[in-house]
């Protein structure tokens, strides 16, 4: 989408560079969770001016480069369209439509279409509040309002940071939805999505420890005796289990050795979390499999 209309290169520049930006923002809301970033990928702008002049290409990326180093300015929802305005010198502001996305709906319980219907940007009204415009143009953080085109009960609001061309989810609300397998006890999701939350938002730690939790407050309730402490209780949990499931699938005692080996090292063990996680889902699994009841 551009606002842009124009057929000389650096509005041509302009003009593809806003067609871009809608496209980041797609990825990174339906894609990246907190914390993670995306790049406005401009490949497909440079291309344009692959078989043009030289100096048609000279003038079409400095017309990129000047959008790069421009404020962006979003269109806001209840506006949607061409601005009044089109400015076209290298100090005019880059318009940013935010797109619908696709993303889980607590209302629908099920990933629902959502609409734009808040958007601003507070550090360029911070300096013009203050009337000290000391902050650049490529530092921007956008407030984000979506909502269910189904339900429309309750909007789920981001905030984006932006420098220059990257693009950072640094704040949610409420927090994402965690879809954890069926095979998860219910009581203890909170622990198991958890995990899942902070590793996504590049916490390993406190996702090593909340994945321990997990297995500590899960094999408790499938043991007796209350007053046993952790190893102990990681011990009766597995006696108790069939041989097959004690024999051919993943060990809960032997995972919790690994986490707890990784917590008190302070390691942060990316890798150590993605496998245990498929491995004491696996190990529920294998308690279906073999038809062990869960307390």
């Amino acid at each position: 989408m551009s606002f842009v209309q124009s057929t000389n290169w650096p509005a041509q520049a302009k003009a593809d560079f806003e067609a871009a930006l809608p496209k980041a923002v797609l990825e990174l809301l339906q894609r990246k969770h907190l914390y993670q970033s995306v790049t406005v990928d401009l490949s497909d702008t440079k291309q344009r001016t692959a078989s043009t002049s030289q100096g048609s290409k000279s003038s079409y990326d400095q017309g990129l480069r000047d959008a790069t180093t421009a404020l962006w300015v979003p269109v806001e929802p209840q506006l949607p369209g061409v601005p009044t305005t089109q400015p076209n010198s290298a100090r005019d502001p880059v318009y940013i439509v935010f797109p619908t996305v696709k993303m889980f709906c607590r209302g629908c319980d099920g990933v629902e279409a959502h609409n734009l219907v808040h958007v601003t940007e507070v550090v360029s009204e911070l300096a013009a509040r203050t009337s000290r415009p000391y902050f650049p143009p490529t530092l921007q953080n956008f407030v984000v309002g979506y909502l269910c085109q189904g339900c429309k009960t309750s909007p789920e609001f981001f905030m984006i940071r932006r420098e220059e061309l990257r693009l950072t989810v640094v704040g949610r609300s409420p927090i994402e939805h965690i879809a954890v397998p069926a095979i998860v006890p219910k009581q203890h999701r909170k622990h198991f999505s958890g995990a899942i939350v902070a590793f996504q938002s590049g916490q390993i730690l406190p996702a090593l420890f909340m994945m321990r939790t997990f297995i500590e407050q899960f094999a408790a309730s499938q043991v007796q005796d209350s007053t046993l402490r952790a190893d102990a209780v990681l011990d009766a949990y597995m006696a108790a289990l069939p041989e097959p499931v004690r024999a051919h699938f993943p060990s809960l005692r032997e995972i919790y050795g690994r986490l707890s080996e990784a917590i008190h090292a302070a390691r942060e063990d990316a890798v150590l979390f993605t496998v245990v996680n498929a491995q004491i889902v696996e190990h529920l699994d294998a308690r279906r499999l073999y038809k062990v009841s869960t307390a």
